[in-house]
């Protein structure tokens, strides 16, 4: 079962990065287009915007699921790594 719960949110990370991007990347097209701007400043910086809103919200979806403990943290993000610890 925690398998399933796991496959889930790893598709759910997948559309929310895609999602995020797409979205800023329209946004900055259509502001693109409203204003006749011909070097595509808004549509880099609402891509720009989209990711960084992407990358965010997978953050704290993974930190909302639980699906690392703090255990796990400490196991995998500390400076002293001997013996496969």
């Amino acid at each position: 079962m925690k398998a399933l719960k796991t496959l889930g949110l790893i598709a759910q990370i997948g559309l929310d990065i895609v999602s995020s991007i797409l979205i800023g990347l329209l946004i900055g097209m259509g502001l693109d287009t409203l204003f006749h701007i011909e070097s595509k400043v808004f549509t880099i910086v609402f891509l720009v915007l989209g990711t960084i809103a992407g990358f965010r919200l997978v953050y704290y979806r993974i930190k909302k699921s639980g699906v690392m403990s703090p255990d796990d943290k400490d196991k995998f993000f500390t400076k002293d790594r001997r013996d496969g610890q």
